[in-house]
């Protein structure tokens, strides 16, 4: 008897240890791995734009892939999406705020941020030329276009900026003031209303802007296409979402204050205050010129007359 003893109290603690553990068990919540919980959490959707196609072939590449596949119109698109538009292609991109970038034929682009809250656009050029029409910003909200070469900054204007074929690099801007730099930070410019810049981010210092009168060869029949779809904008969005030249803009002054907004739209246009600056030889003085006028022009407190007179 006494030999099977020690088995039977072997079996009889091992049962006992099973029992406790059962029961013990299911005293404690199950254990999920961190990554399994995480699994389960509710991920929030992405931030979206919406591409509106004129004409085809318009093409996208989805973040994370490398096929480009045919876009369909009011297609969603996300932050890292690379948008082509082919030989007759035209389309353009709503964000949230009603801000637009528009494409042109044989235009490649990629849309390298995209916040809600704030909206913050940065979009990369890497083909031909877009037109840009950017409503009135508020606190941090941002957009900013840029090439391999060159940066363009706004609060609310409408803009063009394209690449040529010798490489350099041409901002137009219709409505309000856009801040452009070079990369290698070896050109700079403020290009104010009805005025164009030319970059080739090669020689050093400020350049002279360039009125868009004098160039006829810029109005052509894409401007004229930009210049019809803000007008429809205006429509469908209400003329007040982009402010134009009376948004407020970051742009620094001597004493280091910014713009204030432009209520009173009597007097002179902006294109008229302008006038005598762009008669000015001087690069520094013609930019000078321009900076301060624009900025007096957009003050509540300076009557226009002592500003463009």
């Amino acid at each position: 008897m006494k030999k099977y003893l020690i088995p039977i109290l072997i079996v009889i603690l091992i049962g006992a240890g099973l029992y406790w553990f059962i029961k013990s068990s299911r005293n404690f919540p199950a254990f999920t791995s961190p990554s399994a919980s995480a699994q389960n959490e509710p991920s929030l959707p992405p931030v979206t734009a919406t591409l509106e196609i004129f004409a085809l072939p318009v093409s996208v590449v989805l973040p994370g892939s490398i096929d480009k596949t045919d876009a369909v119109d009011k297609q969603k698109i996300a932050e890292g999406t690379k948008i082509i538009t082919g030989e007759t292609g035209r389309a353009q991109i709503v964000y949230a705020n009603k801000s637009v970038t528009r494409m042109d034929f044989n235009t490649e682009i990629t849309l390298k941020k995209l916040t809600a809250s704030p909206v913050q656009v940065e979009l990369m050029l890497t083909k031909k030329r877009i037109w840009n029409r950017v409503a009135k910003l508020l606190g941090n909200e941002s957009y900013q276009t840029e090439t391999g070469t060159t940066v363009a900054t706004v609060r609310g204007t409408s803009y063009a900026h394209g690449i040529l074929p010798d490489g350099r690099n041409r901002v137009i801007t219709t409505k309000g003031v856009v801040d452009t730099h070079c990369l290698n930070d070896s050109q700079e410019a403020t290009v104010s209303a009805n005025a164009k810049i030319l970059f080739d981010c090669k020689t050093g210092g400020k350049l002279p802007l360039l009125k868009l009168d004098e160039v006829i060869k810029d109005k052509d029949e894409w401007f004229e296409f930009n210049q019809k779809q803000d007008t429809a904008l205006d429509e469908r969005f209400g003329k007040e979402t982009y402010g134009d030249e009376f948004a407020p803009s970051t742009t620094p002054i001597p004493n280091g204050s910014t713009n204030t907004v432009q209520t009173n739209t009597t007097g002179p246009t902006l294109e008229q205050c302008l006038e005598r600056c762009y008669k000015l030889q001087d690069a520094l003085a013609k930019n000078k010129c321009i900076r301060e006028r624009t900025q007096g022009y957009n003050s509540t407190t300076i009557p226009k007359s002592e500003i463009c007179f």
